[in-house]
This record gives structure tokens, C-alpha cells and sequence, in this order.
């Protein structure tokens, strides 16, 4: 269970980074051509401006800037623990009294 939470987690990391790297570098291929760079200059600035925002939303930083992601971690691990203690709670009380459970 623990192995699909970190998984689904990371899949929402790289969601969340992504869309918030198209977000922040949208406009900037028209402002590149808008202050005179050529099509393929225009785009490879849009391209390294989308890797570096990514790239930086990597790293603790982006934590900050994201705190989503931090607190997404902290959230599935709560449910991790808390249907891990309902798991165990549920089998003591099975062992308890069997009757009650069949």
C-alpha cells in the first residue's frame, strides 16, 4: 500500500511541477518574438525557461513554492498510519471475538 501512495504521490509531484512550469512560461514564446528573436530562438528560450522552472521546482525551493507538495506527503502518510491502525485494531478484535466478525 505504501508503494502505491509514494507512486500515485510522485505522479501528482510531476503533474503539479508540470502545470505549473506551462503556467509560469506560457506567454514567454510571444514576448521572445515580440522583442525580436527568431522562431527557433523564441522557442529555444521557451524551452530552456520551461526546463529551468522545472528544474528549480525540483529542488527544496520548489517545496516553497509549491507547498502542496509538502503537505500532499504528510497527508498520505496519515492515511497510511491511520488505515494501518485500523488494520491492526480490526485484527485484535478479530482475535479477541471471531463470532462477531463471520
Amino acid at each position: 500500500m505504501e508503494s502505491k501512495l509514494d507512486s500515485a504521490n510522485k505522479f501528482g509531484e510531476h503533474i503539479s511541477k508540470l502545470y505549473m512550469t506551462g503556467i509560469t512560461v506560457a506567454d514567454s514564446y510571444e514576448e521572445a518574438k515580440d522583442s525580436g528573436l527568431s522562431d527557433t530562438e523564441a522557442a529555444i528560450f521557451t524551452l530552456a525557461y520551461a526546463a529551468g522552472e522545472y528544474g528549480i521546482l525540483s529542488t527544496n525551493l520548489g517545496e516553497h513554492i509549491l507547498p502542496e507538495l509538502r503537505a500532499e506527503k504528510h497527508k498520505y502518510r496519515n492515511i497510511e498510519r491511520i488505515l494501518r491502525e485500523g488494520q491492526k485494531n480490526t485484527s485484535e478484535e478479530i482475535k479477541k471475538d471471531p463470532r462477531k466478525w463471520y
